[in-house]
């Protein structure tokens, strides 16, 4: 399921024609997460079916088969997994009411993201002196 606006259809087309090369006999369908695409939805019911989508399914809906789908994770909870998977990440905290950043690990400046998925999309970031970061309800 290619979602336009949030993934390159150039990179889906790539994997359906690396899929092809191992195997032939795998027909591969890409489509359109915003749309039903009754007619992909009925050729590739007609197979046993793996649908994979990077992100929530939206419109389509598969007519049968096993469905990898991702979900929204929070910033922070991306930020926790990277770390448990032992990824290097920047100091990070989540701004609450009695938040305190040391600047011996954030520095002067600090980026502030929003935890909403907007953000990853580089809206709402701010770029604040880290004395200034105080929480907002």
């Amino acid at each position: 399921m290619h979602t336009p606006g949030y993934q390159d259809v150039d990179d889906f087309q790539a994997i359906a024609t690396i899929v092809h090369e191992l195997a032939p006999d795998i027909e591969v369908f890409i489509a359109n997460n915003n749309i039903p695409s009754s007619l992909t939805r009925r050729r590739a019911g007609q197979r046993p079916t793996l649908i994979f989508s990077p992100g929530n399914l939206l419109t389509f809906r598969p007519v049968r088969g096993k469905v990898y789908a991702g979900s929204p994770v929070p910033k922070i909870e991306q930020i926790k997994r990277f770390q448990a998977a032992g990824l290097p990440v920047p100091a990070t905290a989540e701004i609450t009411r009695n938040l305190e950043l040391p600047e011996e690990k954030f520095g002067s400046l600090v980026v502030v993201k929003p935890g909403f998925s907007e953000s990853s999309r580089g809206h709402f970031i701010t770029l604040m002196r880290r004395e200034s970061v105080r929480f907002q309800p």
